[in-house]
């Protein structure tokens, strides 16, 4: 599953960088792009076998360059927001511009909420190489409600600033497209560059996570031992060549595809359901079992709750994915 994520990352790249040199990476499966998207593969394996903690100083100054234009966009756009801009046609039901009823509009856009948050969990992988363990969680519930309150501004505020059938005519990325009518091509620019550095960041946060997923499961035994070598810098080097390598191979596969870029972000978005219905029904029986440990900071019955919830949601995002593409995945996962 990460491995078709980074491919996902990889045609955001080439989008980004389609906009400052035209037509050369349009629709990320151009020769130029699959050299780039297999260079830049290499470049990041490079990075984290240099060490962890290297890599993971070099993602926290992207995060950080990131986060400018994210915040100048939220800005510009809750300054031009006009609440009677943004009632109009509130539901999607407008006869000249339908978007269907609404919970067809929901469907539609779970897979898509389902990719935007998919990795949230891999703290907890990652997490044996952090210098003060409680930290970890804090971190990840601080870094979910960030992101989360990020995703809500980024994706109401332009709904103020612009009619939805307006919105609907931009290319991709959209925030670029909406800033350029909002001030001008400035915005535009700031935007497309903004969003390569972002994507990138997310690149190397992947590559991390992709070879610490095997190097983990081999820890426990769940894996081969291979996966376990480590090199001077003490990164899983096995484990990260065999992850670049599949990435590689997949981004060859992509130029003989069309629709590839499509059909990857359905299947990293329903091949994650398995493990998260299966984890969610798992803490529901434990909690219900004596096994539960009394003595543990989150209570059996708020345990449950969270699991149950965390059920329903799961066999929710199933059924708006449709059933179609989640045996499909499911056959990537045998």
């Amino acid at each position: 599953m990460p491995n078709f994520r980074e491919c996902r990352l990889c045609r955001i790249t080439m989008d980004a960088l389609n906009y400052f040199f035209p037509p050369y990476f349009a629709g990320g499966n151009t020769i130029p792009a699959i050299l780039l998207g297999s260079l830049l593969i290499w470049i990041f394996n490079y990075i984290v076998l240099r060490g962890i903690r290297q890599a993971s100083f070099v993602n926290i100054i992207g995060a950080v360059c990131t986060l400018i234009p994210l915040l100048l966009f939220i800005l510009i756009t809750a300054r031009f927001f006009k609440f009677s801009i943004f009632k109009t046609d509130f539901w999607g039901t407008a006869p000249q511009h339908t978007l269907g009823s609404i919970g067809s509009q929901l469907k539609s856009t779970m897979l898509v909420t389902l990719w935007a948050f998919i990795g949230i969990e891999g703290a907890v992988v990652i997490s044996g190489r952090a210098a003060n363990l409680s930290s970890v969680g804090k971190a990840t519930i601080l870094g979910f409600s960030g992101c989360l309150l990020i995703y809500v501004l980024l994706s109401l505020l332009p709904f103020g600033s612009l009619f939805q059938y307006q919105l609907a005519k931009i290319a991709d990325p959209s925030t670029a497209g909406v800033l350029n009518i909002l001030v001008g091509k400035w915005g535009e620019v700031l935007m497309n560059t903004g969003l390569l550095i972002a994507v990138l960041t997310s690149w190397l946060s992947w590559t991390i996570l992709a070879s610490e997923i095997p190097y983990a499961a081999a820890k426990n035994g769940t894996f081969p031992e291979c996966f376990a070598i480590e090199n001077s810098k003490h990164a899983p080097s096995f484990s990260l060549f065999m992850t670049s390598g599949l990435m590689q191979i997949t981004m060859l596969l992509v130029y003989f595809s069309s629709n590839a870029w499509n059909t990857m972000l359905e299947i990293t978005g329903v091949m994650v359901l398995p493990a998260y219905l299966t984890s969610s029904l798992f803490l529901v029986k434990f909690s219900l079992s004596k096994k539960y440990p009394k003595q543990a900071a989150i209570k059996a019955r708020i345990a449950m709750i969270t699991s149950l919830l965390g059920s329903l949601y799961s066999l929710w995002l199933i059924y708006a994915g449709g059933c179609n593409i989640y045996l499909w995945s499911l056959s990537y996962l045998l």
